[in-house]
């Protein structure tokens, strides 16, 4: 099964270096990428993995892992992915890229009057070029029927690492905590002055901007999917991958490669690649004798694979660079400072605090458990990109993934333990935050049903975000900058 994994994750980048690298560039990346892939399934595997745990996995457990594929099938097909059913308004852009990849020659360069020379599509490509290639054999449907496929294998080895780690045993009530894990936002909404029956009621409200202004957002796994799948699903399984690892010999091969799935994410991963170099360099510190237990994280860290890493990563940061609002962003500058730290701690006390209060006891020592309040409260919150602030959402999936993951671990324990009382109050904080993706999932479904009784077209139309003066800068950069000119073919 990791082999499995490590391909999901790396065959984007192959068939990017091959689309948009010149070939005497792109051949040898291509062949240190396949031998680190190789290395890193033989010395980095998982945990609890061994030669037989899919095997045991499977044994057995086939029509769970069955019935987990078609939940999750069904998951993203009314999440939008794939065009079949209803879509929301970002994926406006979202289609109009990936018909972009389909139809044009790549890598991706277009003349327009928008700007005074051509330009190159810059923008985190990653999840649509397996699709993007299956729509350039074979059409248009195809590659969008690819979309739901290829989210679906990437949610289920989700759900199959977590399974194994977490649980330790197959069941499929994992699949239903990643599926509704979210903040308790009807609970900020209601702090906010709402009433509760109200929310409820307002089925299709998108109550996670409960604190309005200045747009901070922490979003449900549900509502990553059904907005921003290109991002989650495949920054969903990286982190999980990194955390359960059993060395450090290919994290940075793995963050590398997160970097063409999404670059806010990608920072959320690189903060989570320090924390693990951190801990491990705590831990060689109490080790004896010292010189061998620092000798021992040196060769753990200083690896081929995750050399390979570094030059993966020097390529997509020349990529992109280029583009017209990297430089963009900037720190939160208040005059009352002391009212928005109130904010941001009621903020983060919702949509975190609570779940991190509850599994303390069992991960108070888990360097993880740290991770996320460092993310969730103290990185997130502070600085702004995007009109939306995209960073505050999107840098923060990382730590919204490991917290379930958090969660799930301490409702497993729980159960095993026969605890009562902590599977009672973990499962309430479910419930509780659950509010936010059934909210989701009723509106998709209510709106596919409502444009199937219509004459309006089924989903949403597809726009070249060139086209549009608001965003176009988001996702373009000068064809003639570093990248283009010395690496781009």
């Amino acid at each position: 099964m990791q082999v499995v994994i490590y391909t999901y994750l790396s065959l984007p980048i192959a068939i990017f270096f091959l689309g948009w690298i010149k070939l005497y560039i792109a051949a040898p990346l291509c062949v240190l990428l396949i031998i680190a892939l190789y290395r890193a399934t033989e010395l980095s595997v998982p945990e609890p993995y061994t030669p037989d745990t899919a095997q045991l996995m499977m044994k057995g457990n086939l029509w769970k892992f069955a019935i987990a594929f078609g939940i999750i099938f069904f998951w993203v097909l009314i999440g939008g992915v794939g065009k079949f059913t209803y879509q929301f308004g970002d994926h406006t852009t979202r289609n109009g890229i990936f018909e972009l990849l389909v139809n044009s020659r790549w890598p991706v360069i277009i003349d327009s009057p928008h700007y005074d020379k051509p330009v190159g599509l810059i923008y985190y490509i990653g999840f649509w070029l397996p699709s993007a290639l299956i729509g350039k054999c074979f059409g248009m449907t195809a590659g969008y029927l690819m979309q739901t496929i290829w989210a679906s294998i990437g949610i289920f080895l989700l759900y199959y690492i977590v399974t194994v780690k977490f649980v330790r045993h197959v069941a499929l009530w994992p699949l239903v905590v990643i599926i509704f894990f979210s903040g308790l936002d009807i609970v900020g909404k209601y702090i906010m002055g709402e009433d509760l029956l109200s929310i409820i009621s307002n089925n299709r409200d998108h109550i996670e901007w409960w604190i309005g202004f200045p747009y901070l957002q922490y979003s449900s796994m549900t509502t990553q999917l059904f907005w921003v799948f290109n991002q989650a699903v495949p920054i969903w399984l990286c982190t999980v991958v990194i955390i359960t690892q059993k060395n450090n010999r290919a994290i940075i091969l793995i963050f590398a490669t997160a970097m063409l799935y999404g670059v806010l994410p990608a920072m959320g991963i690189a903060v989570l690649v320090l924390f693990i170099g951190g801990n491990s360099f705590i831990l060689a510190l109490k080790q004896k004798p010292l010189a061998t237990s620092l000798r021992g994280l040196i060769s753990d860290h200083l690896t081929f694979e995750n050399y390979v890493g570094v030059v993966i990563a020097l390529i997509f940061m020349a990529y992109f660079s280029g583009n017209l609002v990297s430089q963009s962003g900037s720190f939160r500058s208040w005059t009352d400072f002391s009212g928005v730290l109130v904010m941001v701690i009621v903020f983060f006390a919702v949509e975190a605090g609570f779940y991190l209060a509850v599994i303390a006891h069992s991960h108070k020592r888990n360097h993880l458990f740290y991770y996320v309040i460092v993310m969730l409260f103290f990185i997130c919150p502070w600085y702004i990109i995007g009109i939306y602030n995209d960073f505050c959402m999107r840098a923060s999936i990382p730590a919204i993934v490991i917290l379930m993951c958090l969660v799930i671990d301490s409702l497993s324990k729980a159960k095993e333990s026969n605890s009562r009382k902590m599977t009672a109050v973990i499962i309430c904080l479910l419930i509780i935050g659950s509010i936010t993706p059934l909210n989701e999932i009723v509106r998709s479904v209510s709106y596919t049903i409502e444009t199937e009784k219509s004459d309006r077209p089924q989903g949403i139309y597809s726009i070249n975000p060139i086209e549009d003066n608001r965003i176009r800068d988001q996702y373009y950069g000068y064809s003639d900058n570093i990248f283009f000119k010395y690496i781009g073919r």
